[in-house]
């Protein structure tokens, strides 16, 4: 009776699993760029519906909204990484959240890692009833604090947003 071959033999076996391990190493060291890059554009889309829905309410309610970052005392900050950002409208147009203020939008607040600077502009982003701001703003989002897959974007002073993508900006404050 004559035996058939069913199967690998274990050097094959070991081929594969070798030839398998090369491959599934060389895709995951580019699967955690394409995550960060992922993760950037995250972060803009969301900061950047945030402040189309501010300057939207602004215009539609005639009145002063404002993104910022909360701090615990309720007044905005210029730490964009620490405090939670948030949209309200300032009934009394003094820059910081009264108890009668309601709260419109919150962000979550970043990743450990990531710095979010705000490079030109400073403090709150304040739209009037015709959806303007006061000056323009610039801000660059560094995923893992590395400028490798950062993603910047811009408010001019009409209001509108605009995302520049990838730049050579720098992630030091």
């Amino acid at each position: 009776m004559q035996l058939k071959n069913r199967g690998f033999t274990l050097l094959e076996l070991m081929v594969g699993i070798v030839i398998m391990g090369i491959i599934s190493s060389i895709a995951m060291m580019n699967f955690g760029t394409m995550l960060e890059g992922d993760r950037a554009q995250n972060f803009v889309t969301e900061f950047t519906k945030n402040l189309k829905f501010a300057r939207a309410k602004a215009s539609s309610v005639d009145e002063i909204v404002i993104v910022c970052p909360l701090n615990s005392s309720n007044t905005c900050d210029t730490d964009w990484i620490s405090n939670q950002v948030v949209v309200f409208v300032d009934n009394n147009n003094d820059g910081k959240r009264d108890a009668s203020e309601k709260i419109l939008r919150t962000m979550d607040k970043l990743h450990s890692t990531d710095k979010f600077l705000h490079t030109s502009g400073s403090g709150a982003i304040s739209y009037n009833g015709q959806g303007r701001i006061a000056g323009a703003h610039t801000f660059v989002y560094c995923p893992n604090g590395k400028a490798d897959n950062n993603a910047v974007f811009e408010i001019t002073a009409s209001g509108k947003t605009w995302n520049a993508g990838r730049s050579s900006a720098a992630c030091t404050s």
